[in-house]
């Protein structure tokens, strides 16, 4: 049954693990079983062959066995432990997520954010990045997508957090992008050089922007 389930459930996982490394996992307790048969076989023939010639050999190395396999969970349970003490790193979503939670709204009269990731031939990626950050921060922000048009619900309690390809929004000859002027600016590091090519637009505001950085 277990050869069955290797060969017919298992091989074809392996042999295409390619696609995604993490559909190997499935595949990991029916290896694991197949090894573990093969280790008792083996291990049962060495003690055959070791009690005829040595007659009484295997069944004193018997006390041993409860030995090794403590020493066995030492070993590998303090490793098991150290990785489990390493916090992992943050992810970019993370670190976006507490960049946009953190700007500084409210000060020098800010009343939104602007997040600029993109032109707008990046906003439909942009707007599945942003529909993650809405999961954990959508009851502070009201989104707002300008490249599908919305605009500002004036009666939502929530300050305003602009998206959608943004750089475009910012050319000098468009109005779409509202208060520009009393925005802070959160810019990812891939859409910097875009963003400070599009700056010029906000020099008439009278005061350099509130620029946040993101991952």
């Amino acid at each position: 049954f277990t050869l069955a389930l290797a060969l017919g459930f298992s091989l074809p996982l392996v042999l295409t693990s390619r696609v995604h490394v993490g559909r190997l996992i499935f595949a990991l307790p029916i290896l694991l079983m197949i090894g573990a048969f093969g280790y008792v076989w083996l291990a049962r023939r060495v003690a055959l062959v070791a009690d005829r010639r040595h007659p009484g050999a295997a069944r004193a190395l018997w006390p041993l066995v409860p030995v090794a396999a403590g020493i066995m969970l030492l070993v590998f349970g303090r490793s098991s432990w150290q990785e489990l003490r390493v916090a992992p790193t943050a992810s970019a979503e993370l670190e976006i997520v507490g960049s946009l939670a953190t700007s500084p709204i409210g000060d020098r009269g800010n009343r939104g954010v602007a997040f600029v990731a993109g032109d707008r031939d990046q906003s439909d990626t942009e707007a599945l990045d942003v529909a993650a950050y809405r999961l954990r921060i959508g009851d502070r922000f009201q989104f707002v997508n300008l490249a599908l048009g919305e605009r500002v619900d004036p009666m939502a309690p929530r300050v305003p957090l602009f998206f959608g390809g943004l750089i475009t929004e910012m050319d000098e000859d468009d109005d779409d992008l509202p208060g520009r002027c009393d925005l802070t600016y959160v810019v990812r590091d891939r859409a910097r050089e875009g963003f400070d090519r599009q700056r010029e637009s906000l020099d008439a505001c009278g005061r350099p922007p509130d620029v946040v950085r993101a991952p």
